[in-house]
């Protein structure tokens, strides 16, 4: 290897966009694996059932999001339909809709506006439900299929946990 070579290997720094963190996330979940990634002062964990440790670590550079991440006043809810008016969905028929990530739950998309959705309200798949924000990012929750919402599980601006129930929705 040529000294600029051998320079330039030594001295390359790791570079990592929220996007390519979200997406190392999203391929390791549901592993039973962890994994650690470290290039000079750069160094990301990812453990499985342990305690979170906290380690310096380069932050996202000001303006990158990932694609499905928000900022409550540029959030789109999609199409939802008034709450129907026929008989209540049964309870015992409803799926429930976990929190994708540890974060502070919001129902609606600034205090000022109504939460995304209600009990008893029929949405599309996509529809926005809430949102979750880390560190100033906010990431939208959406329904994953048509359904009705039955019961809304969290307070707006409660702390969730990963995978913490939200909603409980009956397919249509």
């Amino acid at each position: 290897m040529t000294g600029a070579a051998r320079y330039e290997e030594e001295h390359r720094k790791m570079s990592l966009t929220y996007e390519d963190v979200d997406e190392i996330l999203r391929l390791l979940d549901g592993a039973k694996a962890d994994l650690t990634l470290e290039s000079g002062d750069f160094l990301l964990e990812v453990r499985r059932g342990g305690a979170p440790t906290a380690h310096p670590a380069t932050p996202p550079r000001a303006g990158e999001a990932s694609p499905p991440t928000r900022s409550p006043a540029t959030s789109e809810t999609a199409e939802v339909s008034a709450p129907s008016e026929a008989a209540p969905a049964d309870a015992s028929d409803a799926n429930v809709m976990g929190a994708p990530m540890t974060g502070t739950f919001y129902r609606s998309p600034s205090p000022q506006d109504p939460p995304f959705v209600e009990e008893g309200q029929e949405v599309e798949a996509g529809a926005s439900l809430g949102l979750i924000e880390v560190m100033k990012l906010f990431t939208t929750i959406e329904a994953p299929y048509a359904g009705r919402v039955v019961r809304v599980l969290a307070e707006n601006a409660e702390t969730v946990q990963a995978d913490q129930p939200l909603f409980e929705i009956v397919p249509l």
